[in-house]
């Protein structure tokens, strides 16, 4: 049996999922760690998770699962879980609702999976979406972040700081630790064929920070794509000018035909030089392929 499966990674975690379950909650910057995956008609993936200082006890997850459920008796155990899962299945009037734990040691973290199955439930892609559940190395230098149609990796260092995942025009911001450190913007605006009535250039000028003033502009090649670059500076204020200090900024814009979006990146930090490239340890994918087809094992 093949499944199309598609890959969602965000902030510490990642899943295969089926190509129609889409991430449709997406925890923020400092809110507990949740991702919640719906088709067209109902919920049915939810991932929870947390970093501990300690090993914990499954069989204790499992009692908070109990405790939950309307009718403990009703639970079996989730024997199809793949090791080192542990989990427990609940029959509802719908269908199945299979509940299961792992904790990641290499990076601490203890995740909880709830695969919703309206009507028949289907053990093998239940088993093949937990084996692919995984934490992601926050110590390398670079980490990947997938989903709603973005796909990047930026410096580890950066975190995502604010998400505005409309449709049509998703929009995420990281940032440093550092108060006034740095920050990166990245933008995939689809459709672009309806509202850009002007050439990407003179849009890009028109996005332009208020009472900035344009030092650079120029083209750029992105994945093979001819695209903008403007680099721009304003005032921070009176003593940080007076330093020979001002934001600097720097908007690198394209437009991927193959998927009919428009990609905006946007990067700025307190500077006192005149030019500013995109971060060294960034980089995204555009020009996308389908999603895989995967083979379910029996």
């Amino acid at each position: 049996m093949a499944a199309v499966f598609d890959h969602t990674c965000w902030r510490a975690i990642q899943v295969d999922h089926p190509a129609d379950w889409e991430l449709a909650v997406a925890s923020g910057f400092g809110q507990p760690g949740v991702c919640v995956f719906g088709d067209r008609f109902s919920q049915r993936l939810s991932l929870q998770w947390k970093p501990l200082t300690y090993v914990p006890e499954l069989e204790h997850i499992l009692d908070g699962f109990r405790q939950k459920a309307q009718d403990p008796k009703s639970l079996l155990p989730l024997d199809s879980a793949p090791p080192p899962w542990l989990g427990l299945l609940r029959k509802t009037q719908r269908g199945w609702v299979a509940q299961a734990g792992r904790f990641f040691e290499h990076n601490r973290l203890l995740v909880e999976a709830t695969v919703v199955w309206p009507g028949r439930r289907d053990e093998n892609l239940e088993r093949t979406i937990l084996q692919s559940i995984d934490t992601v190395d926050t110590t390398a230098p670079t980490r990947p972040w997938r989903a709603m149609g973005l796909d990047l990796w930026i410096d580890s260092r950066m975190d995502l700081r604010s998400s505005n995942n409309q449709v049509g025009r998703v929009r995420w911001e990281f940032a440093g630790p550092q108060r006034r450190g740095p920050v990166l913007t990245v933008e995939r605006l689809a459709l672009p064929k309806y509202w850009l009535d002007k050439p990407l250039h003179d849009w890009l000028v028109g996005e332009m920070l208020p009472g900035h003033r344009i030092l650079h502009q120029g083209v750029l090649d992105y994945n093979g794509h001819r695209g903008h670059r403007l680099v721009s500076a304003g005032k921070v204020s009176m003593l940080s000018s007076w330093r020979g200090i001002h934001l600097l900024r720097v908007d690198a814009a394209w437009s991927c035909q193959r998927e009919e979006r428009v990609y905006r990146v946007s990067y700025s930090e307190l500077s006192r030089q005149e030019d500013l490239a995109l971060p060294e340890h960034f980089r995204l994918r555009c020009c996308q392929p389908s999603p895989a087809v995967v083979v379910l094992k029996a």
